[in-house]
């Protein structure tokens, strides 16, 4: 058992066939849950390389690569108006059903202090 990210994990599957499943675990009414991880890009102000960085993003965001986006990652392209790529239906049929859960990430920083000295007292780091 390991804790992966979709994608990636139906990249590992898709390429290694080595007999690995994906599973979500359940929430407390019994539903598959899944935490978003969402995958950002941005420019760096005063970055020594911005406009080789301008270049990258808008290659990335380009027609071209976000036709790309399903077949190479099982990701869903930022573009809308592509055609639809066959591949990412493994990445929808994959998450049929499955809740995706939305921290109050205001909460989690404000326990994260309290939160990692009790993990690294539970762990005997402390």
């Amino acid at each position: 058992m390991a804790n992966g990210d979709v994608q990636m994990d139906l990249a590992l599957i898709a390429n290694e066939k080595a007999g690995l499943d994906l599973w979500f675990p359940r929430n407390s009414t019994g539903k598959p849950e899944t935490l978003a991880l969402p995958y950002a890009a941005g420019l760096v102000t005063k970055a020594p390389h911005g406009d080789a960085g301008k270049q990258l993003l808008s290659y990335l965001l380009s027609k071209d690569a976000q036709s790309t986006v399903a077949k190479t990652a099982f990701g869903v392209p930022v573009l809308t108006g592509l055609p639809a790529d066959p591949a990412l239906g493994k990445l929808q049929t994959t998450m049929d059903g499955v809740q995706i859960y939305h921290p109050d990430w205001n909460a989690v920083l404000a326990s994260l202090d309290q939160d990692v000295a009790a993990y690294n007292t539970a762990t005997g780091q402390a």
